[in-house]
């Protein structure tokens, strides 16, 4: 039983891969010397109280 593979399926997938790839570690480069409060979720999750919701936030 002899397998027949046509490669052209993987180009597409691959490429974007590739794309992907160069893209996060741009983004992971570029991030690196920026300050902890612009890179981490954790003011986002300090903004939001317990007892109401990130549409909820109070600008007073």
């Amino acid at each position: 039983m002899v397998l027949i593979v046509d490669l052209r399926w993987f180009i597409l997938p691959a490429v974007l891969y590739g794309i992907v790839a160069v893209f996060f570690i741009a983004t992971v480069f570029a991030a690196r010397n920026s300050p902890i409060w612009k890179s981490s979720t954790l003011p986002l999750l300090h903004a939001v109280g317990e007892d109401r919701g990130v549409g909820a936030l109070d600008f007073r």
